[in-house]
């Protein structure tokens, strides 16, 4: 039977199966005739004949050279690979791009052993901390820096070079080249030179723009002793922009404005160059309205930039190099100060035009040398990797301004050095843990002495506040080196005024803390000791997290504790329900943590919650009664009253106009006195009385003298601050930070004697609950309230788009916009808003949805700002549905219960009268239920 007949056209087998095996065996025949093939056959083995050597064959085959081994059975084990993978000797990071190994770091343009002796002269040294909004073009401008000091940088790519794209040396990290943002603080140290050839050392660090990443900006700012402002020509004078100014000035620091992205008013705007003046002098004209000092392009500390371009410059600068030589000496002066005043439009902008006109019109090279020979000589021959428009343009540019930055060099030559002790004792301070090309560094900056490799010093961390207890032991330094942005170059020592990298020490600190050779030192030079670091940005984006197996909690705690060092404004903490609770400044803070934490550094699966957020407990009014309570044992009474502190005072803590160390010593009692009297209107008794200030709550001796023993009082008063900080740490509501209320101690009534030195131990031991006890019950008596945290919000976006906008604040409760400012010559806005933190989730990717991404926006919470939530906090008849948000009168109520059923203090979290806050846990039943009769609770 034929094959095709045995299958039908859809190849199904239609055929007998019977029949098909049998024609498929072979016959009788055909078997015999194998079988005497087989025995003609000629084996190479026969068991009769002696076995042939497999060497000798193999030895045939590749010839005597080669090693032959025999093995008979395989010795390897199973989890052995086949081929082994090569092994690096220098092991490299996956996080991060970096450099190791000294003969692997780039060749500086000078030379390096000039510029380590020059860091022996304090004077020759300064410390830059280069800031800015986001997008700025801070880490760009870094750039120009990077390739000015260096021959040649391994990581620049063809694009790179051309301009296509940017090089940003400082973002080292794989994290921030895939989002594009700076999220670490980076830095490098090189050898500059002025308009007049004087060598300098610069040590300059870049601070990342978000403003989720102020923590980084403060840490810049406290090692730096110069800041320079870069800000966007278009988008100028920002929110963001005013608030570094005001920190810079608060520790006054030099400033340099950096006036970056110029060519966007050229290629983007294609504005006029009298236009292009006009926007650059109202520019100017902007910041001195924000400054104490002035400033000009004309005093040298303002400079332009275009870090797209690849250039920048000063006056002093741009005169020097096209117009000094042909101006008289006794004029040179006069005419440089003159060029941004009278000038500018002619002599700058114009030659900056014409050669963005000439080079992007014009086709054949050999006519643009020509056209462009009246302005600047350049080669005959440009190189053909520059022939493109951005490519030729930046090429052209840095033809005629030069490829490195003498300007800026020159003012910062006019800028202070770093202070400095003339002292042979090492004090130094630690301002910030890296991890630094994967290895863990304390940033540091040194005051006085010589930090030495391999020397020992003790460490004091900057939480501490007994020094003596934690000065006790030595700490070996392993490494000191300077920082070179994507490698270390490790030396032997560093000198006053340095701002370098020591590894060794970093256990000994949390976030920052201070170095020094002796106990005698630091006891000698107190006020040097680094007090914890302002990180300007509050911590208020809150998350609880765990480990998806339970068995994983203590790598997922050394991986916390790693974050902690690492992220120098987070707040971790753990609550008494076990929940590990993290505190960021911002949702891109916190995603980036969180990426460090799963993939970096915890490596393995977290359960994380929902975002929420802190809250404060505060009071309305003035308790209604001064009830008083005793101790255990009847020997002492007290009786403590609460009210809310005024705005103006609150508002002046959280700006930093009222230093709060006007309230912790005695000697600032009366200059403390007038300011409280003259500027806050408090009576004279209650200023001369103030006793403690914490977070905001101030703590006031209001006893009656005569019917008061004083000096018993005075006896107790360390137990009752320490009471009083228990108090206002956790408040009575769900254990949240007591916010801008005044306590006042009304009686302090003794029963009987106190002769007896274990009984005066044993009531002082008493007083501190006893204290955090009367608190509570004088804030639950003032009408408490609970507050929440309302961000600030910046948004630059088109004025076609404003009306989206609107539409978004007005959907999220509490949102309000309060100012918008045109932008001067633009065709954009700046809208500043308010929005509560508990309703900021997920706004930033709202906004850019809605508008295309043609809004960016910052929300930060620097100025402190809370708000009243709505509804009362101690209504046990609330509503609070299941599943459903609350009703706005019920808002509060459904705030504090879900915290308290987070942290363990209430099994009912959606029942709201049972198991909430209330003055009866506090108080005797009887007169909880007097009061509740007259009305009162």
């Amino acid at each position: 039977m034929d094959k095709e007949d045995l299958y039908d056209e859809f190849g199904n087998f239609i055929g007998d199966l019977n029949e098909t095996v049998k024609t498929d065996l072979p016959t009788e025949e055909a078997q015999q005739s194998v079988l005497e093939d087989d025995e003609e056959l000629e084996l190479p083995f026969d068991d009769d004949d002696e076995e042939e050597d497999t060497t000798a064959l193999v030895t045939k085959q590749y010839g005597t050279d080669v090693e032959v081994l025999v093995e008979t059975e395989n010795i390897q084990s199973f989890d052995e690979p086949l081929v082994k993978p090569q092994e690096s000797n220098v092991s490299k990071p996956e996080h991060v791009l970096f450099t190791k190994g000294r003969r692997n770091i780039p060749k500086a343009t000078l030379d390096r052993d000039y510029m380590l002796s020059l860091l022996q002269i304090p004077e020759r040294i300064r410390n830059v901390a280069v800031i800015g909004p986001l997008h700025s073009g801070k880490t760009s401008l870094t750039d120009l820096f990077v390739y000015e000091s260096h021959r040649r940088l391994n990581c620049v790519s063809k694009s790179v070079e051309q301009g296509w794209k940017q090089l940003k040396y400082m973002d080292a990290l794989k994290q921030e080249i895939e989002r594009g943002v700076s999220i670490k603080l980076n830095g490098f140290t090189f050898l500059a030179e002025d308009l007049n050839d004087k060598s300098l050392v610069v040590n300059l660090l870049d601070a990342p723009g978000h403003v989720n990443f102020m923590d980084e900006v403060a840490v810049s700012l406290d090692a730096c002793d110069i800041a320079m402002i870069c800000i966007d020509v278009v988008e100028g004078v920002t929110a963001v922009v005013e608030q570094l100014i005001k920190q810079c000035e608060r520790r006054k620091m030099d400033i340099i404005f950096v006036i970056n992205k110029i060519d966007r008013l050229i290629l983007e705007f294609k504005i006029s160059p009298h236009d292009c003046y006009l926007k650059l002098l109202h520019l100017v004209t902007k910041l001195n309205t924000f400054t104490k000092s002035r400033y000009s392009p004309e005093l040298n500390n303002v400079a332009f930039a275009s870090s797209l371009l690849g250039f920048s410059f000063t006056m002093a600068q741009f005169a020097k190099q096209h117009y000094i030589d042909k101006i008289a000496v006794s004029r040179r002066k006069q005419f440089t100060k003159a060029l941004w005043t009278q000038y500018f439009e002619s002599f700058v902008l114009e030659p900056i035009y014409k050669i963005v006109t000439h080079t992007l019109s014009t086709n054949d090279l050999d006519i643009l040398v020509s056209k462009l020979k009246p302005i600047m000589p350049l080669p005959p021959k440009i190189p053909e990797n520059f022939t493109d428009p951005l490519p030729l343009l930046k090429y052209v540019f840095q033809t005629f301004m030069g490829k490195r930055q003498l300007g800026i060099h020159s003012a910062l030559q006019q800028c202070s050095s770093p202070t400095y002790l003339k002292s042979p004792n090492t004090i130094a301070h630690i301002l910030k843990t890296l991890d630094y090309g994967g290895d863990e560094y304390c940033l540091v900056k040194i005051i006085s002495g010589q930090l030495v490799t391999g020397s020992e010093i003790f460490v004091v961390d900057s939480d501490s506040d007994i020094i003596d207890d934690n000065a006790d032991k030595e700490v070996a330094i392993d490494t000191v080196s300077i920082l070179g942005g994507r490698y270390v170059l490790e030396c032997e020592r560093a000198y006053p005024g340095q701002i370098v990298l020591v590894k060794g020490i970093s256990h000994q600190i949390e976030k920052s803390g201070t170095l020094f050779s002796s106990k005698q030192s630091l006891s000698d030079h107190h006020e040097l000791f680094l007090p914890k670091i302002d990180y300007i940005n509050i911590p208020s984006f809150k998350m609880v997290l765990e480990p998806l197996n339970s068995k994983d909690l203590p790598r997922l705690m050394d991986a916390l504790n790693k974050i902690n060092k690492y992220y120098p404004g987070v707040l971790i903490k753990i609550e008494e329900s076990g929940e590990n609770v993290i505190i960021g400044s911002g949702e891109l803070y916190m995603d980036c943590l969180l990426y460090d934490l799963r993939i970096n550094y915890a490596k393995m699966e977290i359960k994380i919650s929902d975002p929420m957020t802190i809250f404060r407990e505060s009071c309305a009014s003035e308790s209604f009664a001064a009830i008083p309570i005793t101790m255990s044992n009847d020997k002492i009474t007290i009786s403590i009253g609460a009210e809310p502190l005024d705005l103006n005072f609150i508002k002046d803590v959280g700006q930093g106009k009222l230093d709060p160390a006007l309230f912790e010593k005695e000697s600032n009692v009366r200059e403390l006195s007038k300011l409280l009297r003259k500027n806050y209107g408090w009576d004279s008794l209650a200023a001369r009385n103030v006793w403690f200030f914490y977070n905001t709550n101030v703590f006031i001796d209001d006893t009656i003298p005569d019917e008061t023993d004083r000096d018993l009082l005075n006896n107790f008063k360390e137990q009752i601050k320490q009471g009083f900080y228990w108090a206002v740490k956790e408040g009575p509501l769900c254990e949240e930070n007591i916010f801008g209320v005044q306590f006042k101690l009304l009686s302090f009534t003794v029963n009987g004697s106190l002769d007896d030195a274990d009984m005066v131990q044993t009531v002082g031991n008493q007083l501190i609950p006893m204290i955090r006890k009367a608190c509570y019950i004088a804030l639950l008596t003032a009408k408490p309230c609970l507050l929440e945290p309302v961000y600030q919000v910046d948004i630059v976006v088109n004025r076609e788009l404003q009306i989206v906008v609107d539409e978004l604040f007005a959907k999220r409760r509490g949102g309000r916009i309060y100012r918008t400012l045109p932008i001067g010559g633009t065709p954009f806005l700046e809208v500043r808003g308010q929005l509560p933190v508990i309703e900021s989730f997920g706004f930033e990717t709202d906004l850019r949805l809605a508008t295309r991404g043609q809004a960016m926006c910052q929300l930060q919470f620097w100025n402190e700002i809370w708000r009243r939530v709505p509804g009362d906090v101690m209504n046990s008849d609330a509503v609070i549905p299941k599943l459903k948000p609350a009703p706005r009168e019920s808002l509060s109520r459904d705030f504090v219960m879900k915290t308290r059923r987070r942290k363990g203090l209430s099994n009912d979290g959606f029942v709201s009268d049972t198991d909430g806050p209330s003055l009866s846990k506090y108080i005797d039943r009887g007169l909880f239920e007097q009061l509740q009769g007259n009305g009162l609770v």
